[in-house]
């Protein structure tokens, strides 16, 4: 069974209490233990997104660019 959750799809298997999670893109998030730890995985998936966001882009005012 798939859920939508925002801008994330669960995918609940019936032979195991595992949640495969994915963006709506298709990008894979990970699998949550159980139900309960969606949101958990989820938060992590949101802040490894942020950092990599931050790391990449160039710093306000920077001089080499035009």
């Amino acid at each position: 069974m798939l859920e939508r959750y925002g801008p994330y799809l669960c995918y609940f298997d019936a032979d195991t209490t595992e949640v495969e999670v994915f963006t709506e893109t298709g990008q894979q998030v990970g699998t949550a233990p159980g139900p309960e730890q969606i949101g958990t995985l989820l938060e992590a998936f949101e802040e490894r997104q942020a950092r990599r966001r931050r790391v990449t882009r160039p710093p306000f005012g920077d001089s080499n660019q035009p």
